[in-house]
């Protein structure tokens, strides 16, 4: 059993605790883009231009499958150690530092330089290990490619206007930060959009040239901060008694790591999943076909809740500032009396919001009924359990009944003995009853 610790960070897990806590966690396949579905939507020159700025398109080229057991014994042994500034030697070698970890009780030192050989990535980049995209920057790109002002904490993917930036986003979503639930906007995901985009749109509205990245962080180190963060939170997931409800769903993301080890692995233990034409209309991004295109669905901001059909090389383009903006007009929207308006839709996003809090409320009250039910049984059986000498003592005596009297029937006739039946008596307490209809 672990021990719970009320300061994980100033009382770290051990290795073999890390590895019990992601064990528990829900192992998932990582979801990769599919070429032959971004082709078909017209959106294949677009989506691979922003995963070209953000280095990640070659890794998505990999499509690796996952490896459960040596992935879980990578996150729970990495450790990332960083060389101070004046170690110029060390800093030309390795980059920012290196990683330590432990696979099949072997010991592994990767520098970022060599993370960056294996992924692929833009090598001697920077120092620096988070990226720093200015605020101001962020909440402006935000305006020009969604439907809703900047928040944090409520801006979603399917505000992403433009069908390109928006697979372009699940494809981040999914592989570097390798979340399982991947509808909101992570600040780390918008810095890696502007950085995707800042080729093509380079001045906001107000006419401020953009920045991107001002300390060009290296994407190695970006991914390294993705690992940490997934075993700090399945740490958090523990501590609150939700580790089985949460997803580890890195493992792919880990596998050339593996590979460059060269230790024999196991057979995959998970095979890649791809985003193609079932999984986006599953996710409410396609709404079906009409006349042999694919029914595209986006928040307007003028319209609300709108459709058009794909492909539509023309209108997709993020070449110019009008793709990125993406905001057809009525004469290009579909129109198949099916749309809702914003209000409806909000109304629907408030009541699942409702539903969802009622559903966590009832769980609530399932977990405590159950607790007070085990109690209660507990308890019962502790009152009717009683000791031998207890029950003599208890046990009332036994009192003599008064025999009574019966008269005699007289005979009026010499007749035989009534018949008795062949069958003993029946206790009417020991019928079973027949179960009603309405259980």
């Amino acid at each position: 059993m672990l021990t719970r610790l009320d300061d994980p960070r100033t009382h770290p897990y051990g290795v073999q605790e890390r590895i019990r806590i992601l064990r528990r966690m829900q192992f998932m396949s990582m979801r990769y883009s599919h070429p032959e579905t971004i082709k078909e939507l017209g959106i294949e020159e677009d989506v691979n231009d922003i995963l070209y700025y953000t280095e990640l398109r070659e890794f998505t080229k990999l499509a690796l499958p996952a490896y459960r057991e040596p992935a879980i014994e990578f996150l729970a042994s990495m450790k990332l150690k960083k060389h101070p500034q004046e170690a110029t030697a060390e800093l030309k070698r390795d980059g920012i530092g290196y990683i330590t970890f432990t696979l099949l009780g072997q010991e592994y030192l990767f520098s970022m330089l060599e993370l960056e050989t294996i992924y692929k990535l833009e090598e001697d980049v920077g120092l620096d290990t988070e990226m720093c995209v200015p605020a101001t920057e962020l909440h402006a790109l935000w305006k020009i490619i969604s439907s809703r002002s900047y928040q944090i904490s409520k801006n979603k993917s399917g505000h992403i206007k433009n069908p390109a930036i928006r697979y372009a986003h699940k494809v981040i979503a999914n592989t570097l930060f390798a979340r399982h639930d991947c509808s909101n906007v992570t600040t780390q995901e918008l810095e890696l959009l502007d950085t995707g985009i800042i080729q093509k749109l380079e001045t906001l509205e107000d006419g401020e040239e953009m920045k991107g990245d001002l300390r060009h962080t290296s994407k190695a180190v970006v991914m390294v901060n993705s690992f940490m963060h997934v075993m700090r939170n399945a740490e958090l997931s523990y501590e609150q008694g939700k580790i089985k409800e949460a997803h580890l769903v890195i493992g792919s993301l880990i596998t050339p790591i593996l590979l460059a080890t060269k230790v024999k692995l196991p057979a995959p233990s998970h095979p890649p999943t791809f985003m193609d034409l079932a999984y986006l209309n599953k996710t409410w991004f396609l709404r079906g076909m009409h006349d042999g295109k694919h029914v595209y669905r986006f928040e307007h901001p003028a319209f609300g809740i709108s459709k058009v059909l794909l492909p539509n090389v023309e209108l997709t383009n993020t070449n110019n500032r009008e793709g990125i903006l993406f905001l057809p007009t009525a004469d290009q929207l579909f129109m198949d009396r099916g749309d809702t308006t914003v209000e409806e839709e909000q109304g629907r996003e408030e009541a699942h919001e409702h539903i969802g809090m009622l559903q966590r409320w009832c769980k609530k009250q399932d977990e405590v009924i159950k607790k007070l039910t085990e109690t209660v049984n507990v308890l019962k059986a502790k009152l009717s359990y009683k000791s031998p000498e207890a029950i003599k003592t208890t046990s009332p005596t036994k009192t003599a009944e008064p025999s009574l009297r019966r008269s005699k029937r007289k005979k009026k006739y010499d007749a035989s003995p009534p018949p008795t039946s062949s069958t003993d008596p029946i206790d009417l307490d020991d019928i079973t009853t027949p179960p009603s209809p309405d259980q």
